[in-house]
């Protein structure tokens, strides 16, 4: 279970459309309130066509954020909007835009 994700692409639009997610000196980004169960994909070698936004904070040859082609979206965890934290919600909300290019 986790709550937190340590971010990569940090140029990608995921992080600030429609809604900016500030990252200036943060590595990572807390989405939920509380700990969340999650299912990560093994990436310890990338695979091509696989773009990241969010590892494992605990374990990084794990991602639980990640986009495959141009839109098949992993959102690894669990629980709902409801137990997210604002900067959650608003990057989910972000996930489902950058899917739809």
């Amino acid at each position: 279970a986790e709550d937190t994700i340590l971010v990569d692409s940090y140029g990608d639009r995921i992080w600030n459309y429609p809604y900016d997610i500030d990252l200036r000196e943060r590595k990572t980004v807390k989405l939920y309130e509380e700990e969340s169960k999650v299912v990560g994909i093994f990436v310890e070698e990338r695979p091509s066509g696989l773009q990241i936004f969010g590892f494992d904070d605990d374990d990084q040859r794990y991602a639980d954020l990640v986009l495959e082609g141009d839109w098949w979206m992993l959102w690894g965890f669990q629980d709902g909007p409801e137990r997210m934290t604002q900067d959650g919600r608003d990057l989910f909300v972000n996930s489902l835009y950058r899917t739809m290019d």
